[in-house]
């Protein structure tokens, strides 16, 4: 038998949390299954959980958990978990882990569900065990990725400079229209290198980078995401497309007139809040009140909005506008106000401003009172505000897509078969599942399993996967939709000859928008019209930034003056991720298409890329399902991880779940054959490129070194023409920028990135071999 510990932080001591050990049963059966991604469903995370299972309402525990079965205790008036004096609380999950005799085993979150009573007194609790990754969707709840605070940051003043030459590193304009397409030399409307078809910078819609949106999300909720897959550039050049309407608006932020002068008299005007209060009961005499806002603007050919709340709730806005206008919002008589329990309300009136640019505006702020016949006591009283200016700030928030930050986290590793592992209690290790593979240990447990107890059954598959995006309206994904019967990017992974008649589907909240390169120019563009030529809000888009791109000189313009540039922002569904050499072009396509910037398939896409290993091994002819039952000791227990590899009679496998009952040591495990080469294999390898072939210009090209299941490794020099950041002793993953200069020797050259990996003291050499041509 084990000796199993668990412990839960409910307090702390001086600001530093208490682990309190829970008591147990001596015969309770605590069992914990552990998966990460279940071939049965291969587009879903897991994580660990476990049943539930009963602990004693000892004494001990009765004061760790509070005496939870008396609701009297603690505050429970109040909503604010808190705020709650000395309660248990059983609406959120308290931090804990559980150790097998004393080793640590799991950390994650324990939960309330019952106590039990039984002959009049409370004999026990329930509760419940859930690994750390749950508590990632408890933490962004329904929260909007318009709602990150980071993102004002991004904020920047909103005029022509900013957006076509602007030094943004995060926030980028592509050349995507929505109204008109962009063309070079054709001579036409749409030709960018006339002045009459100049791009309108008011015209084009923001992408932000993905990474910088992951580290709102941290922040957010004070969490870590970790892994150097995040570093690396095939994640870093990601952009999110944020066009959510169909044509862009900018208007700037709320800005309320700030009046300083007031006739005398005016008590009802309070220049220190910009506030307008009146209301019948103080005056029995206003037989009607009528009050108006006249606006200035210094230019009259900017468009503005204008905003008016009654006691912070909106009463009325005026859209659209020009020029001077004479606003009448308020005009009732007494017969017609509403009286609230025998009263009439008191009106506290606010104003605010928008505007498409920045603009320079007088106000005139009046209020009218007309007496009952034969009374006295009318009056119009003016109060004033002169040359308020509305700020010029593009607000980044207010273009972002209508997604949840749970919807585009999940959809950022579904999209990329990223494993998330829990590292701690706010930490998690984002990484492709192949490489997290990789990085498991092989380990032999044939002398652990009832050999006589195991049951070889086939795998339930699927008789065909569908990886999919959402339905694009684009014109030309329309085009190719009716030509090949099959939505762009799409693809369908399809098994004509399975016995199994149940279908699966991968889907991505994002379009896969296409992009078009005119003859003959280096202008990579997109339009965003449906199929009847009109603009249309997309789905969320997901893009790649190739970097600046040549043009001949075309033009920007603002309405009034064009400028000229000759380089534009070049985005697509693509990169590069090996300087020249093509064959390392990645793509977020799911099925292979044909590149429009290189005119060549590109055969990498997401299924190639991140599932293809695994579901080509799923569903190779000689693979079966082992169920075994086996009996661990303790230090198998604890060290067992589920990216082991498991060796039996002589047979690889990998783990699909695992059952511990923590206090027998017996363990359940659902097994898959692994038919991945791993020497020779260009899928399980020691960097993300196994070699590379460029041409003779000088490049840097990111490598991304994994470690595999190496204890440690050291980049050392090679001796040629290559140079790179020497480093030792790396524990994890590692970015390798590598710089190649120009060849200038007219012959071809050849060098080297050399690794030494170390595991058990023993030294294993590899060479990542590098041809440049002449």
């Amino acid at each position: 038998m084990q000796n199993v510990q668990l412990y839960i932080y409910v307090d702390d001591a001086e600001g530093v949390p208490v682990a309190h050990r829970i008591e147990l049963f001596n015969d309770e059966k605590i069992s914990v299954t552990s998966s990460v991604q279940n071939f049965n469903d291969i587009g879903k995370l897991f994580t660990d959980y476990s049943q539930s299972f009963t602990i004693p309402a000892s004494k001990h525990n009765n004061a760790i958990f509070r005496h939870w079965y008396e609701s009297s205790v603690g505050d429970t008036n109040d909503i604010n978990p808190q705020n709650v004096d000395n309660a248990f609380d059983h609406r959120i999950k308290y931090y804990g882990f559980i150790e097998i005799n004393t080793i640590p085993f799991r950390d994650g979150k324990f939960t309330m569900q019952k106590a039990n009573k039984k002959n009049g007194f409370i004999e026990s609790y329930t509760i419940n065990f859930v690994g750390n990754l749950v508590q990632l969707k408890d933490k962004f709840k329904e929260d909007k990725l318009n709602q990150l605070q980071g993102l004002d940051e991004l904020n920047f003043e909103y005029n022509m400079t900013n957006v076509v030459i602007g030094s943004y590193t995060d926030i980028k304009f592509p050349l995507i229209g929505s109204d008109r397409r962009y063309e070079v030399g054709t001579g036409s409307s749409y030709d960018i290198t006339t002045i009459p078809g100049a791009i309108d910078y008011r015209e084009l819609f923001p992408t932000v980078r993905v990474s910088k949106i992951f580290e709102y999300i941290q922040s957010r909720y004070g969490i870590s995401f970790e892994g150097e897959f995040l570093n690396y550039d095939q994640f870093k050049q990601l952009f999110l497309y944020c066009k959510n309407t169909e044509k862009f608006n900018f208007y700037s932020d709320p800005l309320s007139p700030n009046f300083s002068v007031k006739d005398g008299g005016f008590t009802q005007m309070d220049l220190a809040t910009d506030t307008l209060t009146f209301s019948f009961q103080q005056e029995p005499n206003a037989n009607r009140y009528e009050s108006w806002l006249k606006v200035t603007p210094t230019l009259s050919t900017i468009t503005y909005s204008v905003q008016i709340y009654d006691n912070g709730t909106l009463w009325n806005t005026f859209e659209n506008l020009t020029g001077y206008q004479d606003l009448n919002y308020f005009s009732r008589y007494r017969v017609d106000e509403n009286l609230v329990s025998g009263q009439f309300i008191t009106h506290v009136f606010t104003y605010k401003l928008t505007s498409e640019l920045p603009m320079t505006f007088d106000s005139e702020l009046n209020l009218k009172k007309n007496s009952g016949s034969g009374l006295a006591g009318g009056y119009n009283r003016k109060a004033w505000a002169y040359a308020d200016t509305t700020s010029g700030d593009l607000q980044v928030s207010r273009y972002m897509p209508d997604m949840t930050v749970d919807t585009f986290v999940t959809a950022i590793v579904k999209a990329m078969n990223l494993v998330i592992v829990p590292t701690g209690e706010n930490r998690f290790l984002f990484q492709p599942m192949e490489a997290w593979y990789q990085e498991g240990d092989l380990r032999d447990i044939t002398e652990f399993v009832e050999a006589e107890d195991i049951e070889i059954s086939r795998p339930n598959l699927f008789k065909q996967i569908s990886f999919k995006f959402e339905k694009s309206e684009n014109v030309l994904n329309n085009a190719y939709r009716t030509l090949y019967n099959l939505d762009y990017g799409d693809l369908i992974f399809d098994n004509p000859d399975s016995a199994f008649t149940t279908n699966y589907e991968v889907k991505l909240p994002f379009e896969d928008i296409m992009w078009e390169r005119q003859t003959n120019t280096d202008l990579l563009t997109a339009t965003c019209w449906n199929k009847d030529l009109k603009p249309y809000t997309p789905k969320p888009i997901l893009m790649y930034y190739n970097g600046p791109k040549s043009l001949p000189t075309f033009y920007y313009t603002n309405g009034v003056a064009p400028i000229t540039v000759g380089l534009y922002h070049r985005f697509s569904n693509e990169i590069s991720i090996g300087g020249t050499d093509l064959s390392y072009v990645r793509t977020l396509n799911w099925n292979t298409e044909i590149s429009v910037w290189y005119l060549a398939q590109a055969t990498n896409g997401l299924f190639q890329q991140y599932y293809a290993n695994s579901i080509f091994n799923i569903y190779n002819q000689r693979t079966r399902v082992l169920k075994v039952k086996a009996h661990f000791n303790t230090n198998l227990l604890t060290s067992l991880k589920l990216n082991d590899k498991i060796a039996l009679s002589n047979k690889r496998y990998t783990i699909n779940t695992m059952t511990t009952d923590l206090t027998s040591g017996e363990v359940n495990l659902e097994l898959l054959n692994d038919f991945r080469v791993i020497d020779g294999s260009p899928l399980l390898r020691y960097a993300n490129m196994t070699a590379l072939s460029v041409d003779n210009t000088a490049q840097v090209v990111q490598f991304l070194i994994y470690k595999i299941d190496y204890d440690t490794f050291d980049t050392v020099a090679s001796g040629g023409f290559l140079s790179y950041a020497l480093t030792a002793d790396n524990i994890t993953d590692l970015v390798l920028d590598v710089t190649i200069p120009a060849n200038a020797t007219a012959l071809d050259r050849e060098d080297s990135i050399a690794l030494q990996y170390y595991k058990n003291g023993a030294l294993t050499e590899i060479k990542i071999d590098v041809l440049q041509y002449a």
